[in-house]
């Protein structure tokens, strides 16, 4: 009988320091806590006896010396003042031309397919709303389709060849 007391004396005693630890950990990781918590200063500020560093004496630059990159050159110097015509820049001024942007088409990649026989593959490729199924060095609406990757495509149109990605949506 002694036994089974200390058993249940010792079971309470485990419960509860077993509990305050527990409560100890949860109130540190809470963010109710109002009271700020700082850091301990464990060292003393130290004044610095730096007496024994000495200052070297550089003197001053020296900036007279030639230039080691035109040291074997000689300039000219100009015997006659330079004459500047006035107004001829502003006389002979055209105007360039009003810069028209070509059209963009509305190209998207929206993946590929493998014939099973030759395993050629074909894309599928959506212009202006259309979807069309291509295969290298087909024409679609003014487009060239140069080549072809599981990740973009390559196409050729009015004599400039643009990347397009794969979309991902």
């Amino acid at each position: 009988m002694k036994n089974k007391a200390m058993t249940y004396v010792l079971l309470a005693a485990v419960i509860g320091l077993w509990g305050y630890i527990l409560m100890q950990v949860f109130n540190s990781l809470s963010s109710d806590s109002t009271i700020p918590t700082t850091g301990k200063r464990t060292f003393g500020e130290q004044e610095m006896n730096l007496s024994f560093y000495k200052t070297k004496n550089t003197g001053a630059l020296l900036l007279n010396y030639s230039d080691p990159m035109l040291r074997n050159q000689t300039h000219e110097e100009l015997t006659e003042p330079l004459v500047v015509e006035s107004n001829t820049a502003i006389d002979t001024y055209v105007a360039p031309q009003p810069y028209e942007p070509v059209p963009q088409i509305d190209v998207q990649y929206l993946g590929y397919i493998e014939n099973l026989v030759d395993k050629r593959p074909t894309a599928i490729i959506q212009i202006e709303g259309k979807q069309y199924m291509m295969n290298n060095g087909e024409h679609q609406s003014g487009m060239k389709l140069v080549s072809m990757t599981k990740e973009y495509i390559k196409i050729k149109i009015d004599n400039m060849i643009k990347t397009i990605y794969k979309n991902e949506n």
